[in-house]
């Protein structure tokens, strides 16, 4: 039963279906791609999962585009 709700779970854009969660974020809210990456462009930390249709799967940031650019110049010396 559980399996056949998460199967038809739509994000809350409403565009696409949900399928990537975030053990980090309080709310155990669904989201699609797009939406996991907008609500963790400043959260690179967070640790998220994939449904895979079956299980959640250990996910990483970057595979819905959060990247972190540390810069590595002087220019504040």
């Amino acid at each position: 039963m559980e399996h056949e709700a998460l199967i038809s779970t739509r994000c809350a854009c409403e565009r696409r279906r949900a399928s990537w969660r975030c053990k980090e974020c309080h709310q155990r809210t669904m989201f699609c791609h797009e939406c996991m990456q907008n609500a963790h462009l400043e959260m690179p930390f967070h640790r998220i999962q994939k449904w895979t249709g079956q299980y959640f799967r250990p996910g990483s940031l970057w595979e819905v585009g959060v990247c972190v650019i540390v810069d590595h110049s002087n220019t504040n010396r």
